[in-house]
Formats: C-alpha cells, sequence, structure tokens
C-alpha cells in the first residue's frame, strides 16, 4: 500500500448505454483526445477493474466478482495508471487498489515520450495523442494458488484479454477514444512500475484519449 493514495469519488453504477449500443459503436470519435474527469476516471476503473460484488462458494468463502471472468475467481490481471497529462488528477504513475477503490501513488517521472518508446514501442501507433495509458500486468502466484500446474499460465492470458475488452467497451460507453496493444519494453516498465518482472510480469497497455 502507498503512503500517497487517492480516494476516487464514488462510480456510477450504469453507463446509460446498452450493451447492443456499445457493441455496435464501431466509430471512432472524430475529435482531438480530452483529459478524462476524476468522476469518469472511477466509473471506468471500477467498471473495467474494480470489485463489484462477492461471490459465496462453499469451497473456498467469499471471493470477489469483477465485470470480467476470472479462472478460479482469482483474478490475477492488475492495473497501473500512467496520467500523461493533469487535469483533476496530478500527472504520474499509480496503482489501482481494488480493496480501496484509490490510486496508490508511484513516481511523476512519465511523460509521452517514455511511454511511445517503452510502453507502446512503435511511436507511430500514437494516433490519438493520449492522456492517459494503462498498464495491466499479471500475478502470477495468485494465478497459481487455484491452479498448481503447468496449466496455470493459461488463465492469465485469458484473464488479460476479458479484463481488456471491458476496459475497451467501457470506454466506448464513456466517449473516449481508445488503443490497445502488447508491445510492453518488460524490462523498462517493471523499473517503471516497481514490480518483479519475474512474479509479476507486463501484459498489454491501453492508451486513452
Amino acid at each position: 500500500m502507498s503512503e500517497q493514495s487517492i480516494t476516487l469519488p464514488d462510480p456510477r453504477k450504469n453507463l446509460n448505454s446498452s450493451v447492443h449500443e456499445v457493441l455496435s459503436n464501431d466509430e471512432s470519435p472524430d475529435r482531438p483526445s480530452i483529459l478524462m474527469s476524476l468522476d469518469d476516471l472511477s466509473t471506468f476503473l471500477w467498471f473495467a477493474f474494480g470489485q463489484v460484488g462477492i461471490k459465496k462458494t462453499p469451497a473456498s468463502g467469499n471471493q470477489i466478482r469483477k465485470a470480467s471472468p476470472s479462472g478460479g475467481s482469482r483474478h490475477p490481471t492488475e492495473a497501473y495508471l500512467l496520467a500523461l497529462e493533469s487535469g483533476d488528477l496530478p500527472s504520474g504513475v499509480y496503482h489501482y487498489s481494488v480493496r480501496d477503490h484509490a490510486l496508490e501513488f508511484i513516481t511523476t517521472d512519465i511523460d509521452r515520450e517514455w511511454t511511445a518508446r517503452y510502453v507502446v514501442e512503435k511511436p507511430e501507433w500514437m494516433d490519438i495523442a493520449p492522456t492517459m495509458a494503462i498498464i495491466l500486468t499479471s500475478c502470477v502466484e495468485r494465478s497459481m494458488f487455484r491452479y498448481r500446474e503447468n496449466y496455470s499460465y493459461r488463465p492469465i492470458h485469458h484473464d488479460v484479454g476479458h479484463v481488456l475488452e471491458t476496459a475497451s467497451l467501457t470506454a466506448t460507453a464513456l466517449g473516449y477514444k481508445y488503443f490497445r496493444g502488447f508491445s510492453v519494453n518488460d524490462r523498462e516498465v517493471s523499473a517503471k512500475l516497481r514490480i518483479p518482472r519475474l512474479t509479476q510480469p507486463t501484459m498489454a497497455f491501453m492508451l486513452l484519449g
């Protein structure tokens, strides 16, 4: 837990869009990138990564529920936010705390140039001028707690895919542009996030604007 933590406002529990409307929206908004408000950010993080309820099971007791499914209800995917522009939220790198629905501060040392070079690794892909980026990592041992065999590695990839799609649909419902990919420089990004590369590898990214 970071000594510096920003508690997010209560998220909206309704996106005012049906699943059909979101899935049918295949148009990228023809406008400059906009900075996500703190209220929208809270809603985005809650729907994409947050705890939406509790599931009681006879074998393992209470387990958290999220909007995305997860093998064994382990939810190994973690989200890190890169705030590239300062608005309601000071620019910097944060970890999203599911337990507290809060952002745990890591560092202010972040900018678009670093993100283009080490997160995207192909700057020509950054055609939406992102105001924020999300890095998805996986806590491998959390998945292995339930699956103690080589198949433990399969669910983490499925989990990331589910979470990435949920985050994309949520961004669309809120009216924000996004770009997603997997070309993360694991060594540089892990060092920036201050996480162990072996037990919590970086898996994917999303740009928001």
